[in-house]
This record gives structure tokens, C-alpha cells and sequence, in this order.
């Protein structure tokens, strides 16, 4: 079956401890991936359940964050000062 890809909602953007995002769907469980800007994977979690994300730990930069649920496919950057 296709994905579709969606843009995703998050704030704040710049963040710096922590960012919570807002999926549309009610779906209780879905993996999410956070990439740099080269494509290496420094965050990546199976059947997470959770509106917010800590990021404190990554340096300063650019990033992508990608959430997939069952039926579908979200995508945006952000910043980590």
C-alpha cells in the first residue's frame, strides 16, 4: 500500500530541550526517525506513543524528523540551538 507524506507540525522550532509535535491521526503507535543533514540517523524509536521528543542531547544544527504511522508518512525540519 502507498504512504502519502505529509508535512509536520512542530514547535518550538528553533527548540532547544525539547519539541512536541501534533499528528492528525489517533494512532496510538508509530516510529519516528530523526536524521542530520548528511542523512545519519541520531534518534530512532519504534512503537512510541509520546507527543514530545527530548532533544537536548543533540548538538546544535539542522534536522529532519520522520514519523510513520500505519497509514501514513510525516516529514519536517527543525532546529536544535
Amino acid at each position: 500500500s502507498e504512504t502519502n507524506t505529509f508535512q509536520l507540525g512542530i514547535y518550538p522550532n528553533p527548540a532547544t530541550n525539547e519539541i512536541v509535535f501534533q499528528l492528525p491521526e489517533t494512532n496510538s503507535f508509530y516510529d519516528f526517525t530523526i536524521t542530520d543533514l548528511i542523512g545519519k540517523i541520531v534518534m530512532k524509536q519504534t512503537n512510541y506513543s509520546g507527543k514530545s521528543l527530548n532533544i537536548s542531547h543533540l548538538p546544535s544544527g539542522i534536522y529532519y524528523l520522520q514519523v510513520k504511522t500505519d497509514t501514513n508518512s510525516y516529514s519536517t525540519k527543525f532546529q536544535k540551538q
